[in-house]
């Protein structure tokens, strides 16, 4: 079963970008960013059963929800990653996701 990362609020210029830090490293639990059509989205960590950590893409405005697998043994691993990614990296993985199904999220 997929649980969301904990997160807390940040404020940046634009008010939108939720991010989640720890005390001794710098990761992120979720990014914020436009597709190649200016609509908005949301990139969030969740981790799943047996390891697997899961980048899950919401669109802001409502609609289907997007999945991509990553390669990452801890869920700390995944958004010190997550923190490197442009918006150009962001929209690449977006397009290699799939539709998000609750019941086989993280399970292989």
């Amino acid at each position: 079963m997929l649980k969301p990362a904990q997160c807390r609020p940040t404020h940046s210029t634009n008010n939108i970008d939720t991010a989640a830090h720890t005390s001794t490293t710098d990761t992120i639990a979720m990014r914020d960013f436009d597709d190649s059509q200016g609509r908005r989205w949301q990139a969030a960590l969740l981790e799943g059963s047996y390891g697997h950590v899961v980048l899950l893409f919401s669109p802001i405005e409502g609609g289907e929800v997007r999945q991509k697998l990553i390669d990452a043994n801890y869920l700390v691993e995944a958004g010190t990653w997550l923190a490197t990614l442009d918006e150009d990296a962001l929209r690449a993985l977006l397009i290699e996701a799939t539709p998000w199904d609750p019941a086989t999220s993280g399970s292989g």
